[in-house]
Parts: structure tokens; C-alpha cells; sequence
């Protein structure tokens, strides 16, 4: 039976934060497998941005959530959303979580997870299904998860700090 888009989208968070966390052994499916090689690949190029992020994870939940809000409506009104962005943004939300896991806050993997997975299912629903969505008509990763040719895309990612947004350039080219 197909799932909506929020619950397909909560469920690769949640399994992306757990294998980001040390869980999660095997991808529960082809689209969580690519979701993690892509992310693996942007954190890889950008260890020392999304190491520098981790500290942003206060031992509150909602305080972490309402971060990731701030970024993401940042991210949207500084030049729209993409899948390179969109990756960034699923990448800097799951350094978060490992950040709040480490802290002993279980629940807050899945808090931003719940949280990103509305975000992106109700509010960019449409965007998301208009350029593919998670799944191909096929059962397939959709096309922008299947390479990570969308991690060139990223043109800034905004981080807000004590003393105003900082952007952070991921292109690499």
C-alpha cells in the first residue's frame, strides 16, 4: 500500500537519523539507501561545516526544531529550494539529532524528524512531488537522490548565530 508523503518522508528521516546516530544497519529501502550515500557524500565534502553545527543542539528538542525551522525558512527566502539544498538541509538536521542523542535526549531524533518531515511533506509537498519526489514511478530513489549529482547545487546554506545568519558555501564548483 503506497504511504503518503509525510509518512514516506518521516520514515527516511527517522532511518537516516538512526544510521547517522550508529543504528539503523540496513536501509529499509532502495530510496533510504540512496538518501544515505548522498548525504554521506555532502557531509563527507562538508565535515568541518556540519562538525561546527553539532554545538546548535541544545538539550531541548523544540529548541532544536525551531532551529531547523529558522534554517529552512532562511534557506527558502535565499534563493528557493533544490534537492541540493534540500540535502543540506536533511544532512544539517540529522547532525543535530546525533548531537541531541549524544546528549541523552532520545526523543530528539524523532522530534526532528517529525518536525522536518511536515515541513517538507505540507509546506513543500508540491515541490517536492513536482521534481519527482522521494520515490520514481518505478519503486526507484527518485532521480536526485539516485546520484549526487544534486550536491553541486547548493549555493549557501544560512546558519543563524548570536551575531546575525552566516552562509556557509557548499558548492564546490
Amino acid at each position: 500500500m503506497p504511504r503518503s508523503l509525510k509518512e514516506e518522508t518521516a520514515l527516511l528521516l527517522e532511518d537516516y537519523f538512526q544510521h547517522r546516530g550508529g543504528g539503523a544497519a540496513l536501509p529499509p529501502s532502495p530510496t533510504a539507501a540512496a538518501l544515505r550515500r548522498a548525504a554521506a557524500e555532502l557531509e563527507r565534502q562538508e565535515r568541518p561545516f556540519f562538525r561546527s553545527c553539532a554545538p546548535l543542539a541544545r538539550a531541548e528538542p523544540r529548541e532544536a526544531a525551531a532551529l531547523l525551522g529558522r534554517v529552512a525558512a532562511q534557506l527558502e527566502a535565499d534563493g528557493g529550494l533544490n534537492w541540493g539544498r534540500l540535502l543540506a538541509l536533511v544532512v544539517f538536521a540529522g547532525t543535530l539529532a546525533a548531537a541531541l542523542a549524544e546528549r541523552g535526549c532520545g526523543d530528539g531524533p524523532r522530534c526532528l524528524a517529525a518536525h522536518l518531515a511536515a515541513y517538507l511533506a505540507e509546506e513543500r509537498g508540491d515541490w517536492l512531488e513536482a521534481h519527482g519526489g522521494w520515490v520514481s514511478g518505478d519503486g526507484r530513489p527518485g532521480a536526485a537522490l539516485s546520484k549526487t549529482s544534486a550536491i553541486p547545487q547548493i549555493c549557501s546554506f544560512p546558519i543563524p548565530s548570536p551575531s546575525g545568519i552566516l552562509y556557509v558555501s557548499t558548492n564546490k564548483h
